[in-house]
């Protein structure tokens, strides 16, 4: 799986490409955590040229939420939502 990773103005945006199985989900799960943990208060994921993604792939999504919400209240990073 390839990741691109871009940043334009304050936002960072991840654009992984291929498809998010088990196999992928530990790498990305490291990249999008590092990104909060690293203080980028703006995060998109752009999920377009992924193929497939499976349940494990929302766990994570999930679980990086709660790191950037729990984030936010001790840096003022901005809030994690699926929309």
């Amino acid at each position: 799986m390839k990741f691109n990773i871009r940043k334009e103005n304050e936002i960072t945006i991840i654009e992984p490409e291929g498809d998010m199985d088990y196999k992928q989900l530990d790498e990305f799960s490291f990249i999008v955590g590092h990104t909060i943990l690293d203080g980028n208060t703006k995060v998109i994921l752009n999920f377009i040229n992924v193929k497939y993604f499976n349940s494990a792939g929302i766990r994570m999504l999930i679980n990086n939420g709660k790191l950037m919400n729990s984030a936010s209240l001790k840096k003022s990073v901005g809030k994690f939502w699926l929309g």
